[in-house]
């Protein structure tokens, strides 16, 4: 009986929010998911749709965790119609993880697709929570969540340059191991450029080689041959000296594409550095709404320099939005707002910003919105690079 009342309240629901009829806005949900979705636009109706049927179904099953044992808990399920006589079923078990059953088959919903609808429909828990006005729809805002993620560093990755050196025995005789070692590096960096004989003339060539390389040229080799590389990678053979200055490994044979490899070699070891380049990541790094911010220490704002952030206002209340970014070079953005259930736009604005970690905040201009739901839109481009996030808030009249 609870689970009738429940179905027949999310039907009630959506045919409040999107004012159309229930089994077209459940045909276009039904759809929807079954093309495995990763993302949901919330300016479209039935995607908007099925976000809150996601959200509702993570609460229910949230809710029961709190009621029941976990391990005896049930799932919790809701039942789509369809017009055209389609009907399936959206279900969660107890890990939070989502599927769609329709005509007998198992469809998982994509993770993703499943943590968009815990960010705006999914109710959290009250800690960090910031309290709302009467009569709000949406979910509050988690300071906690937000403050988390609101951080600017930058990412320190290493470029790598690589530098070939000429080594010269340090003494008569060395095995691969003494040179690694007092050179400080790996076995595997210690390469041999051989000479190559030709019909005319013998050359030193322009490839390097360490043992592993020999290895995957020589296939073919004797085993004789094999087992002095062996020696030489397990150390256990010296290199020596030859009259024309050169190592020799006791080693001759023929590498693919050349005539012959003479035993002579010259010994270089590959020295690869590292150096940290600290850079900005290219991403919107928070946007969320408030009624007002100021710079207290004229540092830049700090999380703390944000008052009254909430998604839901008063239609005599100031609404702030407030858009993070980081980038390495200047940026192009626009911020658009849309009217949530029919997707008009209501304002529009464009600009560029310089390059490094910034904070917009920017104010609808003009005519004050009406009180209802909206959708507002952060895009951003630079380099050929796009990136953009949107977020929900609503205003509210309690006359």
């Amino acid at each position: 009986m609870k689970k009738i009342i429940f179905i027949l309240s999310i039907l009630i629901s959506f045919n409040t929010s999107y004012g159309q009829d229930w089994e077209t806005v459940g045909a276009g949900v039904i759809d929807f998911l079954l093309t495995n979705p990763k993302t949901a636009s919330k300016t479209n109706a039935s995607q908007a749709a099925a976000l809150n049927v996601i959200g509702d179904i993570l609460n229910q099953t949230s809710q029961r965790k709190h009621e029941l044992n976990v391990a005896t808990a049930g799932r919790n399920e809701i039942v789509i119609n369809a017009d055209n006589g389609n009907q399936a079923t959206i279900y969660s078990d107890n890990q939070g993880n989502v599927y769609l059953l329709n005509n007998g088959t198992i469809y998982p919903i994509s993770q993703t697709l499943v943590n968009q609808a815990k960010k705006e429909y999914v109710k959290p828990s009250n800690i960090g929570m910031v309290s709302t006005i009467e009569n709000a729809t949406l979910y509050p805002y988690d300071l906690t969540e937000l403050k988390n993620e609101y951080s600017f560093a930058k990412k320190t990755p290493y470029n790598e340059t690589k530098e070939w050196r000429r080594y010269y025995l340090s003494s008569n005789k060395e095995t691969l191991s003494q040179i690694a070692s007092r050179n400080n590096v790996s076995v595997d960096d210690i390469y041999f450029k051989p000479y190559l004989n030709t019909k005319k003339q013998r050359v030193i060539s322009s490839f390097k080689y360490n043992v592993k390389d020999l290895y995957a040229a020589a296939g073919n080799l004797p085993n004789s041959v094999r087992k002095k590389l062996e020696r030489i990678y397990s150390s256990s053979a010296k290199l020596t000296k030859t009259p024309e200055g050169c190592y020799n490994m006791g080693i001759g044979f023929r590498l693919p594409g050349t005539k012959r490899v003479s035993n002579g070699y010259q010994i270089y070891i590959q020295q690869i550095d590292k150096i940290p380049v600290s850079s900005y990541d290219f991403k919107i790094v928070t946007s969320f709404t408030c009624n007002w911010a100021r710079d207290f220490d004229g540092n830049g704002y700090d999380f703390n320099d944000f008052q009254g952030i909430k998604r839901s206002f008063s239609k005599d209340e100031n609404i702030l939005f407030i858009l993070g970014y980081t980038s390495e070079s200047s940026v192009n953005w626009d911020f658009e707002i849309f009217e949530a259930y029919t997707g008009k736009s209501m304002y529009k604005r464009s600009s560029s910003n310089v390059k490094g970690a910034q904070i917009l905040t920017i104010e609808k201009q003009g005519e004050k919105l009406f009180p209802g739901t909206y959708i507002y839109n952060f895009s951003l481009s630079s380099n050929n690079n796009n990136t953009s996030t949107s977020e929900k808030f609503e205003i509210i009249d309690n006359e």
